[in-house]
């Protein structure tokens, strides 16, 4: 279980708003271990975003955290409290994810991890969140197995919600 409110957590568990076509994947193991991820210093800054359908916005600040690992804080437009989640890259193919946590859970066993697809264009920033479809009725017991799973499904029209895609303007860099 998690602590951000669900439009949030679908905000990109820090971005994306509500999915109404299904529900983001949730996994006790990441992609691949954060030792092996790599910095993108585009995703580095202050972005805005807006979700019209929830009447929502707000910004995310992403900051490098470590050598392999970035902190992101959450704060929807009229609220007092910030969502901290930790994330790190794995690149599939030609293909970029983060690992998306909560961290604002004390209980570290309960943090699940998220999977958005993204990418930097033009000072935007496009997020795909990773739907649960594909992974009805499988058992995944590594994070080897999931990365499996999702190069296999990389073309798959059912690993996102396509009319699910929310762009973010950068504030500043």
């Amino acid at each position: 279980m998690f602590v951000i409110n669900r439009c949030l957590c679908c905000a990109l568990v820090f971005l994306m708003c509500l999915c109404l076509y299904g529900c983001p994947y949730e996994s006790e193991f990441p992609l691949s271990p954060s030792s092996e991820a790599k910095i993108d210093k585009e995703l580095i800054g202050k972005w805005k975003f807006q979700c019209e359908k929830e009447e929502q916005s707000g910004a995310i600040t992403i900051y490098q955290f470590n050598e392999h690992e970035y902190l992101i804080l959450l704060k929807e437009e009229g609220e007092e409290d910030i969502d901290l989640i930790r994330a790190f890259g794995t690149t599939i193919d030609e293909h970029k994810f983060l690992n998306v946590q909560d961290i604002n859970s004390a209980n570290a066993k309960e943090r699940e991890w998220f999977f958005v697809n993204y990418s930097v264009f033009n000072d935007k920033l496009i997020l795909k969140y990773v739907e649960d479809r594909i992974f009805e009725n499988k058992i995944i017991n590594s994070s080897q197995e999931l990365y499996k799973l999702m190069k296999e499904n990389l073309n798959n029209k059912d690993l996102y919600d396509e009319n699910d895609k929310k762009i973010f303007s950068r504030v500043d860099g």
